[in-house]
């Protein structure tokens, strides 16, 4: 399994919405920082406020009157007149495109999800999740090549989710799953993108499976009596196909990940040990 990753080229865009406190606000809340004179470089991320990891540490926040708040490799602590909350409707205006250019037929600069949408996408009718997942690195990265895998791990996805990088794309290559996808992380939010085989369960005559196109849209192509999975559907409402995710939806997935890589691990090992005698031996 690995994960390489792609930071967006264009850049952070400034914010506009009203300022806010951010004592007492949950965990999760996105924030943007300001103020910061010992970290300056931070100044107007975005980030998440995180709740404590055990009493003492709530009681040391408590007493000092400051907030936790997501940053890799190490959380901030930081006073509640650096933080200010973001509002949803802020949030949702939030630029989420990668490059300053114009998709034929579009307003305004191309985001990832509008590139998979388009008509002439190089990549929306495809549902082969490798196949999909090397298409869009070569269009977010304009054909640099991938570079080598990390390993997708605890450490690894506590990375990804309290990073502060303002705007990236983390490929992800579960080979023990036998699933590619991407997720897209921005000012404290996500959105996956991602796509199935096609095939027939037997049992039923059903054909599954969709295309990345299918998956962003939440529509059938258009194909003789084409229909989409109604585990396909509720999955993408659930998992940032739909809406993008917030952090601890982000949270859910990551602990997903790890749960089913230790399922995969624990699987091929049992079915290891039941393979005939003659085989082992060749190994």
């Amino acid at each position: 399994p690995g994960l390489a990753q792609v930071v967006s080229r264009r850049p952070a865009s400034k914010s506009t919405g009203a300022t806010g406190m951010a004592t007492g606000m949950a965990h999760g809340t996105v924030v943007q920082l300001h103020g910061l004179k010992s970290k300056p470089e931070l100044n107007g991320q975005y980030s998440v406020i995180l709740e404590a990891q055990n009493a003492t540490e709530l009681a040391e926040l408590e007493k000092s009157g400051r907030v936790k708040v997501a940053a890799h490799p190490k959380t901030l602590s930081l006073k509640p007149e650096c933080v200010r909350c973001v509002g949803a409707k802020e949030l949702d205006s939030i630029d989420w495109s990668f490059a300053d250019v114009t998709l034929p037929g579009e307003r305004g600069f191309a985001t990832a999800r509008a590139a998979i949408k388009h008509s002439e996408s190089r990549c929306g009718h495809v549902h082969r999740c490798d196949e999909f997942a090397d298409i869009l690195w070569s269009i977010l990265s304009q054909d640099m090549p991938k570079p080598p895998r990390n390993q997708v791990n605890k450490e690894m996805l506590e990375r990804i989710l309290n990073e502060m990088i303002p705007h990236c794309f983390h490929f992800f290559a579960l080979d023990q799953i036998g699933h590619h996808f991407v997720i897209e992380k921005r000012a404290g939010r996500a959105r996956v993108f991602q796509s199935y085989i096609r095939d027939f369960v037997q049992e039923s005559g059903r054909k599954i499976g969709y295309s990345a196109r299918e998956w962003v849209t939440g529509r059938p192509e258009k194909r003789k009596g084409g229909t989409l999975n109604k585990g396909m559907l509720e999955a993408r409402k659930q998992w940032g196909g739909e809406t993008p995710l917030d952090y601890t939806q982000l949270e859910m997935l990551m602990e997903l990940i790890l749960q089913l890589q230790s399922c995969a691990g624990e699987i091929a090992e049992l079915m290891y040990h039941q393979l005939p005698i003659e085989l082992l031996e060749q190994e």
